[in-house]
This record gives structure tokens, C-alpha cells and sequence, in this order.
């Protein structure tokens, strides 16, 4: 029986991935390495910034400075904050449509509790969420599934009683890896193969189209 349900942020209920992206970009031509948004989007949504920027740095062969690298791409999220937010189609409703319910929420996100809460509290939702749950605050990202562990406890829930809203491959991996179920959103463009791709119980490319009965059956 689902009793919570467990929300990504970036790129779940707001859209601030392509934010993530494409500071991420302006970080990396600091030190002199040409990345597209496509392609951190591909390889390193939801992955914490530490290890993205290692794994990039060593690619590159490298020298950065992480801690560096880290405070400047924040710097340029947290001055985009309060005029580029803005929420993912058919979230707000969803959350809604979920406390209407009596289920439990919760966001759990790599970002920092900073920013997550002035995501939040920009669309008007921290109110909702009984659990807010940020990368800062586990020593493992994701695809390991800590984040979401330490989210259910918090919740007072077992992990066979929540339900998880990721758009990332690491994030449906560590969702599973938490023994929960696993509600996938991808993008329009992008095929939906759940099997190769998208390791998750439920594919979806809309949140307006989910439904309570999807949820609860899972």
C-alpha cells in the first residue's frame, strides 16, 4: 500500500535542470572544457556536483579546482533563483491532487537545502512537503539510494510504502536500489525504453497525464 510519495526536484517539479546544465557549461569553459547541456544532461542528472566535476576534470586531464568549481556554478544557480524558476507541466497539480489524498510528501534532491528551499518556496509548495531531504546531508549520492533511505525514515514509512518521482537513470537506479517503486519521467523527445534506459515501474513523458490509480497500483 502506498503511503508517501517522494519527489526529485530538479527536472521533477521544477525546471531548474536545464538551469543545472547550463551553469554547469559556463563552469566548465572557466577552465577551459567545451560541454553541451545535452550532454551533461545525459550523463550526470542527479549526480552530485562532487562527482561530476571529478569525473569531468579526469577526462580532461584536468587540474580544477572542485571546491572552486562547486561555489561558482552555485553562484550563478542562486543569482538565476528568484527569475528562472518556474514548475515543471502539471506538478503543482499533482501535488495537490496527492494531499487531497492524505499521502505523505517528500523532496529528496542533490542540490543544496539552500536552493532547494528557495525553489520551493518560490512555486509556493515548501508548505507541502513533510520531509525535505537535499544532497548536503547523505555521503553517498545518487545511484546510491541513501537519499531516499534516510527520506522514508524520516517519514516514518517502510520503503515498499513509497513511491518515487525521478527523471534521472541514477535516480530511478538508486530508487529501486531502496527497494521502492519508481515513477519515471522523460522527456517527450526522448524514447521510452524501460528496459535499456529507464530502470523504473512506471515510464511516463507528462505529469498531467498521471493518475492516482497509476500511483496506488503500483
Amino acid at each position: 500500500m502506498v503511503k508517501a510519495v517522494i519527489f526529485d526536484m530538479d527536472g521533477v517539479i521544477s525546471d531548474t535542470q536545464i538551469l543545472h546544465a547550463s551553469a554547469d557549461v559556463a563552469v566548465l569553459k572557466l577552465y577551459s572544457i567545451t560541454f553541451t547541456e545535452d550532454k551533461i544532461n545525459e550523463n550526470f542528472a542527479g549526480i552530485t556536483d562532487k562527482e561530476m566535476f571529478e569525473n569531468i576534470f579526469s577526462l580532461y586531464g584536468v587540474p580544477g579546482n572542485i571546491k572552486r568549481a562547486i561555489k561558482e556554478k552555485w553562484k550563478i544557480m542562486m543569482a538565476r533563483a528568484n527569475t528562472e524558476i518556474t514548475p515543471v507541466p502539471g506538478a503543482l497539480k499533482l501535488i495537490n491532487k496527492l494531499k487531497r489524498e492524505n499521502l505523505t510528501l517528500a523532496v529528496a534532491s542533490s542540490s543544496p537545502i539552500i536552493f532547494i528551499n528557495a525553489v520551493l518556496s518560490k512555486l509556493n509548495i515548501k508548505g507541502e512537503f513533510k520531509v525535505i531531504v537535499s544532497g548536503e546531508e547523505v555521503l553517498k549520492g545518487k545511484p546510491h539510494p541513501e537519499i531516499f533511505l534516510v527520506a522514508a525514515k524520516r517519514l516514518k514509512a517502510k520503503p515498499d510504502e513509497c513511491v518515487v518521482i525521478e527523471d534521472s537513470p541514477s535516480g530511478m537506479k538508486a530508487t529501486k536500489s531502496a527497494g521502492m517503486k519508481c515513477i519515471g519521467l522523460v522527456g517527450e523527445k526522448k524514447p521510452i525504453n524501460p528496459k535499456n534506459n529507464y530502470p523504473a515501474d512506471l515510464i511516463i513523458n507528462d505529469l498531467r497525464k498521471l493518475t492516482l490509480e497509476q500511483i496506488k497500483n503500483l
